[in-house]
């Protein structure tokens, strides 16, 4: 039976076991063992989990092996909170944990992303006297570089050389891939070189991490260099790292590249399957050629080619984003009749174009059939449909959804608050956000500078700046660092208020410690002036856009024409009006209606009349 499981013919091994009962022999622990893991396997969660419940009645105790094969199931599912609670109830009841109990909750939660759990698994591993090995760290490293924290997975390199663990090449491969996805390409050929000096085997997985971080950076001479190597070191041409070349050459824009290697896939006798594909069809949705990938589909539909759940994400996603929601729920009811069953992507993609086009009631649908299959939604997928509550006015489903994440243990992040803090603000109920803000400060919950920023910018769009102020000093006082969002959000209370000066010396602060001013800045700066009278002051932080390397927008030179025409100087409105098209900006309602109301006070006109046959650009002669 073991060794069928082991070959994957999970079917035959419960072929196997229902024959062995029905000649009425008896299983023994070892049997039942292989079955659960069988039945974890397959999925069949409720199955091995009875099987295991009934483990008594069978006359035995579930050992440390049983435990590990329902929570190994658990974890690959994503059952987290079940997880835990069979691993309680395991030391309750005796069975101490193994290294490779806790490896499995490790794995378990660095699969979906939950790192900081998985290292508090980590440090209770140690307090039980059970020592991390190799795959613990290795994990956890592989974890921390998907999540971007390199600094962390190097000290865990390091602590591992401490207990000497040495590196292996499943160490290294993690960090140099994760310093390619965080853009820092020379750190990740330092630990290449390191990896060849000290004769850690470099394999194919190797070859792959560089030849993709080489692509992603537009270096194809490079990554063809390093096929060169890997194909000298026997490892043969792979599908994976040909789709990799693929999407490089697509990336730098040269398809005639892509279509060679495409070809050349093909001559070797490389299955060109669904991911060669689907690279070119991403390539050229990111490049806005929708209508060429929509052909490519099509034709490869034709072909009989079957196109998988990758595929249509990309599209469906494509398709949200150039406005067009009906050719995508047109996809994802062609996706239904194929029998094609969404991933996790394809659901992000989905409910994010259903959230962003105000199908509130489909996105929580669709959420919900997800939770019904057993996938795992991420926070953002969540917060997706708590901002459209939010955004709806709707919030006691915002919340009602919240408190399902709760309740379900799944991960709530700092946007999850800052979306729910924001929403109450929104709706003028800035106290009771206030009042979730400090929940979470005193429940000890991690927050940070998001959550910050968005109830300084609440407490700041109601007019109290000294409740902003507080909070920006407990910022200050708890280390959490302050950038130009934060400021933004102060200068724009002050100014609301009338409280010029003081915004300023947020400007001299900022200044000092080193936040660049952008352009929103000097818009609510020009704002804030012409508000109060100054338009000299607003021009002439008009005419620091240009010093300061940065271009005026079309809300800029709205604030400036608005303030110039009230004040009756309609050559100098008319001048920056001239300006704006020149930069090729397109006048909008605002525009409009601030020069027809400074046309019609100059020449004493009726605003009703005048307004039927203005045009801005006759003005101009």
């Amino acid at each position: 039976m073991a060794a069928l499981l082991q070959s994957f013919r999970p079917a035959e091994v419960e072929g196997i076991y229902s024959g062995m009962l029905g000649i009425g022999v008896r299983p023994s622990r070892h049997t039942l063992n292989i079955m659960i893991n069988c039945l974890c396997i397959q999925g069949k969660l409720k199955e091995a989990d009875r099987l295991f419940r009934e483990m008594d009645s069978k006359g035995f105790e579930p050992d440390v092996v049983s435990y590990n094969s329902l929570l190994n199931g658990f974890c690959k599912m994503g059952m987290l909170k079940e997880a835990r609670v069979l691993l309680a109830e395991m030391v309750e009841m005796g069975a101490l944990p193994s290294q490779a109990t806790y490896n499995i909750l490790i794995c378990g939660y660095c699969r979906v992303g939950r790192v900081n759990e998985a290292l508090a698994v980590r440090k209770l591993m140690v307090r039980n006297n059970v020592l991390p090995n190799n795959v613990t760290y290795n994990t956890l490293i592989s974890g921390l570089c998907k999540e971007g924290r390199a600094r962390e997975a190097f000290a865990l390199r390091d602590e591992m050389t401490h207990w000497r663990f040495l590196p292996n090449t499943v160490t290294y491969n993690s960090l140099i891939n994760g310093l390619f996805e965080s853009g820092n390409s020379v750190e990740a050929f330092k630990q290449y070189d390191e990896m060849v000096n000290k004769g850690v085997e470099l394999n194919q997985a190797t070859y792959s991490i560089l030849i993709k971080g080489l692509c992603k950076e537009g270096k194809m001479d490079a990554a063809n260099r390093f096929v060169r190597k890997m194909l000298e070191r026997g490892f043969g041409p792979r599908a994976v790292v040909c789709n990799t070349l693929i999407d490089g050459y697509c990336k730098i824009g040269n398809m005639v590249d892509a279509f060679r290697v495409l070809d050349e896939m093909v001559r070797s006798g490389l299955s060109v399957d669904v991911c060669t594909y689907s690279v070119i069809i991403n390539r050229l949705c990111k490049e806005g050629k929708l209508d060429q990938a929509d052909r490519l589909f099509r034709k490869l539909l034709d072909k009989g080619l079957v196109l998988d759940e990758v595929v249509y994400s990309t599209l469906i996603d494509a398709h949200f984003k150039a406005d067009d929601d009906k050719g995508a729920l047109k996809l994802w009811n062609e996706m239904a009749q194929k029998n094609i069953l969404p991933n996790v992507g394809t659901y992000s993609a989905f409910i994010n174009g259903l959230c962003k086009g105000g199908f509130t009631k489909m996105a929580r649908t669709v959420l919900n059939e997800m939770l019904e299959r057993g996938l795992i939604p991420s926070s953002p997928i969540f917060n997706m449909v708590i901002r459209r509550y939010c955004k709806d006015g709707n919030l006691e489903k915002a919340f009602e959804l919240h408190n399902q994440m709760v309740e379900n243990s799944f991960e709530l992040d700092s946007s999850t608050y800052s979306v729910l803090i924001n929403g109450l603000s929104m709706e003028g109920m800035v106290d009771k956000a206030a009042k979730l803000f400090h929940m979470l400060v005193n429940k000890g919950a991690p927050v940070d500078d998001t959550i910050y920023n968005t109830l300084i910018n609440s407490h700041c769009r109601k007019g109290d700046v000294e409740a902003a102020l507080k909070l920006f000093s407990e910022m200050e006082v708890k280390g959490i660092k302050s950038g130009v969002v934060t400021y933004n959000a102060l200068i724009s209370g002050f100014c609301n208020v009338g409280k010029i000066e003081e915004a300023y010396r947020l400007i001299y602060r900022m200044i000092e410690n080193g936040i660049a001013l952008n352009s929103i800045t000097y818009e609510i700066l020009m704002r804030g002036h012409c508000k109060t009278g100054g338009r000299e002051e607003a021009l002439k932080l008009h005419c620091k856009f240009s010093t300061e390397g940065l271009e005026p927008n079309l809300n800029v030179y709205n604030i400036l024409i608005e303030r110039l025409c009230k004040e009756g100087d309609m050559q100098k409105a008319k001048s920056l009006f001239r300006e704006m098209l020149e930069r090729g900006l397109s006048p909008n309602h605002m525009t409009h209606t601030a020069l027809i109301n400074g046309q019609c006070m100059e020449q004493k006109m009726n605003l009703k009349e005048h307004a039927c046959n203005f045009s801005p650009y006759k003005m101009l002669g």
